[in-house]
């Protein structure tokens, strides 16, 4: 019975923690986004603009 409840714990806590890393990996996205917008238009261009919305919606689904 002990066992099956620090199972479940460590489950639950383990889940917050990838949820937590992911939510941590949206976060730097948009930030890598905004800097490319607004410090790098012409490296942008270079590099495709439409890669980045690509890899947000891959990202989300």
């Amino acid at each position: 019975m002990k066992r099956n409840q620090f199972h479940h714990r460590f489950y639950k806590e383990e889940r917050t923690a990838t949820v937590s890393v992911l939510f941590f990996l949206y976060e730097i996205e948009r930030v890598m986004i905004f800097y490319f917008r607004s410090h790098a238009a012409i490296s942008s261009r270079t590099i495709g603009a439409t890669s980045f919305p690509n890899f947000s919606m891959a990202a989300i689904t």
